[in-house]
């Protein structure tokens, strides 16, 4: 009797504590996890807060951080400011020309020390601003085509045939009318191009159901880089040719004069200020016996606006310059050499002030003349942004070989 009692005894105090034990492991389980999810949060708002820090500002170091995989984007753009929410790219080194009204899109082009750049420029595309520098060269061309747009026809457009037949002026018409269809592209606003430039006509007889639906062919005014690019017809559809003709006329008659006007603008007094960048590169190693390097070349070929072939070289030193084939001594301190990373084969860039002239050459061309308006050409390093100077030369007492 004394060992059953005894022996319940037991039993009871044995599910006791285990019941203890069990209310206290729930305990401690659920104190663990308030723990757990506390430190949780706290780690996961300092980790945000080090990535905010860390966010990548340049396409390369989005490249570097976790190797994030680059996608294409239209219009894409890395900010250094921040204005009402929206990411806006820092325009420096940029200028502005602004569109006479809504029909038409601001022109830019990239500047030197506040005047226009031509020659080779310097585009990053989500790092640097977007350019638009077939708009700028468009324009400048239809200021000093007078003559050549004086003979469009007005009524229609001027056929192949009609061009090739041997008139002047069927050509002149020719050329006119396929050139403002490519300035439109470069300098027209969106809603402008859709209208004169989309094809809405039926697109069912493409279609191989029974179902047939009208639907619009899909108009795109950019190439996969975001830069503006002609139109491929008027009225966007080959075929039809009425659609064709009636926005002709409808954009003849109400932008042509206004396009005419802006471009007027431009080239004031017949004449423009610039700077002109070509690229060399050092030839040869360093000479320490006089100090610098042989550049190959000082003005190279041509790119943006201006070519070497225009250049009016009136000294002897400057139809030496104007010769691509001979090399010119560059004076540069050997520390400073060193500091650049200066050798054999490394490329530089060299900056002249120049006065631009446009020139008609023909019906269809405009020649862009120019002359120094100083003696001293900049030498920049390679960075095409311009921002590291190595020196200068002087073109009247420069040294040359071939």
């Amino acid at each position: 009797m004394i060992n059953r009692a005894f022996t319940m005894k037991v039993l009871v105090t044995f599910l006791l504590l285990g019941m203890t034990q069990n209310i206290q492991g729930q305990f401690l389980k659920k104190l663990k996890q308030n723990l757990e999810d506390k430190v949780e949060k706290k780690v996961d708002k300092e980790i945000n807060v080090l990535l905010d820090d860390k966010k990548p500002t340049t396409p390369e170091q989005e490249n570097k951080v976790g190797q994030v995989k680059k996608v294409p984007q239209e219009n894409k753009t890395v900010s250094n400011t921040t204005k009402g929410g929206v990411n806006t790219i820092n325009e420096t080194n940029i200028i502005t020309y602004k569109a006479p009204s809504s029909d038409f899109i601001d022109i830019v082009i990239q500047s030197h020390k506040g005047l226009p750049r031509y020659g080779d420029i310097h585009y990053r595309r989500g790092v640097t601003t977007p350019v638009n520098k077939n708009g700028y060269k468009a324009l400048v061309e239809l200021k000093y085509l007078k003559k050549t747009y004086a003979d469009i026809n007005r009524s229609k457009l001027t056929s192949y045939q009609e061009k090739s037949s041997g008139d002047q002026k069927q050509e002149n018409s020719y050329f006119a009318q396929s050139h403002l269809k490519n300035l439109a592209g470069y300098t027209c606003s969106e809603e402008v191009l859709k209208k004169y430039f989309c094809d809405e006509s039926d697109n069912s007889s493409n279609l191989q159901n029974k179902n047939k639906v009208k639907r619009k062919i899909p108009c795109e005014f950019v190439d996969r880089y975001g830069d503006r690019r002609p139109p491929s017809y008027w009225g966007g559809s080959r075929g039809n040719e009425f659609q064709q003709q009636r926005s002709y006329k409808g954009f003849l008659e109400n932008h042509l004069q206004a396009l005419q006007s802006w471009a007027d603008t431009f080239y004031e007094n017949d004449e423009q200020i610039v700077y002109y960048v070509c690229g060399s590169g050092i030839q040869g190693k360093y000479d320490f016996k006089n100090k610098g390097y042989w550049l190959a070349g000082l003005m190279g070929g041509g790119s943006f606006m201006l070519h070497s072939s225009n250049f009016l070289a009136y000294s002897e030193n400057e139809k030496k310059i104007k010769n691509s084939r001979q090399q010119f001594f560059f004076s540069i301190d050997p520390q400073k050499a060193k500091e650049f990373n200066l050798q054999e084969r490394v490329p530089v860039n060299c900056v002249f002030k120049v006065k631009v002239f446009p020139k008609v050459v023909n019906h269809t061309q405009v020649q862009l003349e120019f002359e120094l308006v100083d003696q001293t050409i900049e030498i920049y390093s390679k960075n095409p942004a311009l921002t590291e100077k190595l020196g200068e030369i002087n073109i009247e007492n420069i040294q040359s070989k071939y």
